[in-house]
């Protein structure tokens, strides 16, 4: 659980995570969880990995999953994909690029470029509304 004013440690990581990627900081939360920047050590790939806090609430769970569903599903030039995802001690995971792509999107249609904590909100929020819409969730 963070700690106000600490960056995130690997500790914070899942274990089949910590080898191969570095916290960089806490995001503002987000739903059901509280996002981590991250950096793959591999090729400095930027990320925002996202856990379930709290596996014993079964709607959060079930949203949760539904969520990595739809970023599996929908390809969109403003939807992220997913890089990595997985289960440990009961708490699912996610990696997504912390990249451009929504803020280029954005730029271009709204002409502004919102921040890299809107920029996961929204791209969440957006997989969720188009994987409602097309009834695959």
């Amino acid at each position: 659980m963070p700690v106000p004013n600490q960056k995130p440690t690997e500790l914070d990581l899942p274990d089949q995570i910590r080898a191969g990627w570095r916290p960089i900081g806490w995001m503002p939360r987000g739903g059901q969880a509280r996002p981590i920047k991250i950096r793959r050590n591999s090729d400095g790939l930027m990320g925002v990995l996202k856990k379930l806090d709290d596996p014993s609430d079964g709607q959060a769970l079930e949203r949760f999953q539904r969520e990595i569903r739809a970023f599996r599903e929908i390809r969109h030039p403003g939807i992220a994909d997913i890089v990595l995802d997985g289960v440990e001690d009961g708490l699912p995971f996610y990696i997504t690029p912390l990249g451009d792509t929504l803020a280029e999107h954005w730029k271009a249609t709204r002409g502004a470029t919102p921040s890299p904590s809107e920029l996961v909100e929204r791209s969440q929020a957006l997989v969720l509304k188009i994987a409602d819409a097309l009834g695959r969730c």
